[in-house]
């Protein structure tokens, strides 16, 4: 969905997935592409297990024990990316099980492991949320 004039329409912040803008007059729309500063919140550090607000997208987790995630709905996330990394020796899970890992198409609770450094992309295809990358 756009907002605004025909001349200075923006894309709404739904439409951006997790992407965030300022203001209108900082991006520019020329031959049906957007032309600007487009940037995600900044990173949240975590401590203990917790739902993912809908203004968080990068992710720290630092627990005294694992950690357990509750990821959005993912009917309503489509493309959504949540970028989370372990700072912790204790592992990150979701609530659900609806995490695929990269290497599988089956569903499960396992997101990172108990190893620091551990990080991972998360994107939503509206039923799950796919390990699209990882790293140790």
């Amino acid at each position: 969905m756009l907002v605004g004039t025909d001349s200075d329409q923006v894309p709404t912040n739904g439409d951006l997935g997790s992407l965030a803008y300022q203001n209108k007059e900082d991006y520019n729309l020329e031959r049906g592409f957007l032309a600007g500063q487009i940037r995600r919140y900044a990173p949240i550090t975590k401590t203990a297990s917790f739902t993912v607000d809908r203004f968080e997208n990068w992710l720290i987790c630092n627990g005294a024990a694992s950690i357990t995630v509750t990821l959005p709905n993912a009917a309503s996330n489509v493309g959504r990316e949540i970028m989370l990394k372990n700072l912790a020796a204790f592992t990150v899970i979701s609530a659900s099980s609806n995490v695929k890992p990269i290497d599988s198409n089956t569903a499960g609770t396992a997101i990172l492991p108990a190893t620091v450094g551990a990080w991972c992309t998360l994107v939503c295809d509206g039923t799950d949320w796919i390990i699209m990358q990882r790293g140790t």
